[in-house]
């Protein structure tokens, strides 16, 4: 395995970005964590920070992809969209 798809944090998934990157991180790939059900079809794009915070956790050493859990639900707002690929590309320079 090279990629581990999809890291996903409570309330939709059952793992920790920060316990995957710890164990794995420096072995395989770590992809997704967003949650686009509870926090990117709701969320307002002021709550972009949290975005900010996924990508530091998952950024030292590389071997991770940010992006959403699964696929942007339906009536997700394109605004949030927007600030969450900004916020990575922010947060995401090395």
């Amino acid at each position: 395995m090279t990629v581990w798809e999809t890291v996903s944090e409570p309330p939709q998934g059952d793992n920790r970005l920060a316990d995957a990157k710890a164990a794995l991180g420096d072995r395989i790939c770590l992809l997704g964590n967003l949650d686009q059900v509870d926090f990117l079809k709701r969320a307002t794009p002021s709550e972009s920070p949290r975005d900010r915070e996924i990508v530091q956790v998952g950024k030292p050493a590389g071997r991770f992809i940010f992006s959403t859990s699964d696929y942007l639900e339906k009536s997700t707002p394109r605004e949030n969209v927007v600030a969450m690929i900004e916020a990575a590309k922010e947060a995401g320079r090395y």
